[in-house]
């Protein structure tokens, strides 16, 4: 629930417009926003980072799961056994039940 007073739109039209328009009427502004926006839109590196570390540990699980599943394979561990292991998320702690 919104604790903000009403305001009427028909009161508002005329700051705001006026606000618009000077707004618009300056180039500067309107170049910097839009350098701004072109620089962030570009900028990867977050992102790119963080996709380089989810890879990471894509790679470290699916190893994980691929030796508990030849330890039940070549009957190192049973089916409980392999059921039964705790399920644990990458920092260590265990993760909450499915």
């Amino acid at each position: 629930m919104c604790d903000n007073p009403a305001a009427r739109a028909d009161e508002l039209d005329d700051s705001v417009w006026t606000e618009v328009l000077a707004q618009l009427e300056n180039p500067e502004l309107i170049q910097g926003e839009i350098s701004r926006r072109l620089e962030a839109a570009n900028d990867t590196t977050n992102v790119r980072q963080r996709t380089d570390s989810l890879q990471g540990e894509l790679a470290r699980i699916t190893t994980r799961m691929r030796r508990l599943l030849d330890a039940y394979q070549d009957e190192v561990m049973t089916l409980d056994e392999l059921k039964e292991r705790p399920r644990s998320r990458p920092d260590g702690a265990p993760s909450s039940p499915n």
